[in-house]
């Protein structure tokens, strides 16, 4: 009988703790974790920005697919069961595939053009060693581990996996003003310098030429900043939003005790704890 209702807890999406005696099976407990508030939103923003999630969890499978099925993750992409060594594979196999998809590192399409990036997102000490093994190693710093922390290539001081897009976005964000500084360096000093060979412009022309560049150079990375501030403040909305809606979903909660004799009561508002335990999910993009 037990063990039909451990495989029916599973098949939920929950996890059976069995509890032993000297020896024997005297219960089992069932536990559930509960899927973070915002998680679904992370996933779709991933999506947006035309990334592939991936789910590579220990838990067994009814509680990965319940997870998936709430952020909307399809079920060919969701893996459960793994081991951190069966982690690390899945990881370094899909880098094999981005570079052999690029032509090899070698190849004129690799250097110029790139390939795409493998991100691995995790918290718990098992996940270390796919941490290591990915382009980008992510962890999530309150509740991750230290040696999940220190194997990352970023760690990001917060349980909030928006974050994750938050920081591709900055990511893409530099990207696209290195260019541009870069493209707008070269077409500036290729004109002064063909102006300078054909007699048009002297020294001074020239050198008020480059200081020029330079401040427009240093004005638009410094954009990267503003658009930093905007991120923060439409994430620091979203969270206040969520929160709010936890408050109201959840009923109050009434107790009463004494003080010394007096009668005292007290109203509680109970806000769940949004987080993913026993290796919840990892988000690959």
């Amino acid at each position: 009988a037990l063990a039909a209702a451990a495989a029916e807890w599973e098949r939920a999406g929950a996890t059976a703790l069995w509890v032993g005696v000297e020896g024997d099976c005297a219960g089992a407990l069932r536990c559930e974790d509960a899927l973070r508030a915002t998680a679904p939103g992370a996933v779709a923003s991933l999506r947006k920005r035309g990334a592939e999630v991936v789910m590579l969890t220990g838990d067994n499978q009814g509680s990965a697919l319940r997870v998936a099925q709430a952020c909307d993750i399809p079920r060919g992409n969701v893996m459960a069961g793994m081991t951190p060594a069966r982690k690390m594979e899945e990881v370094v196999g899909r880098v094999a595939k981005l570079e052999a998809a690029a032509g090899g590192p070698k190849s004129l399409r690799r250097r110029f053009i790139g390939r795409g990036t493998l991100a691995m997102v995790g918290d718990g000490i098992n996940d270390a060693p796919a941490l290591g093994a990915a382009d980008v190693g992510i962890a999530m710093g309150v509740a991750g581990s230290a040696a999940a922390m220190e194997t990352a290539d970023v760690a990001l001081l917060t349980n909030d996996l928006s974050r994750v897009a938050e920081a591709i976005a900055i990511g893409h964000m530099c990207l696209v003003k290195i260019r541009q500084n870069i493209a707008f360096s070269i077409i500036a000093k290729g004109i002064v310098l063909v102006l300078s060979l054909m007699g048009y412009t002297g020294l001074w022309e020239a050198v008020v030429a480059d200081v020029g560049t330079a401040l427009v150079v240093i004005l638009n990375g410094m954009t990267v900043l503003s658009g930093v501030k905007e991120s923060k403040e439409q994430a620091n909305e979203v969270e206040g939003c969520v929160s709010k809606a936890v408050e109201n979903e959840l009923p109050a909660r009434t107790h009463a005790h004494s003080h010394g004799g007096a009668a005292c009561n007290h109203g509680h508002s109970d806000a769940g704890g949004a987080g993913t335990g026993g290796g919840g999910a990892r988000g690959h993009a």
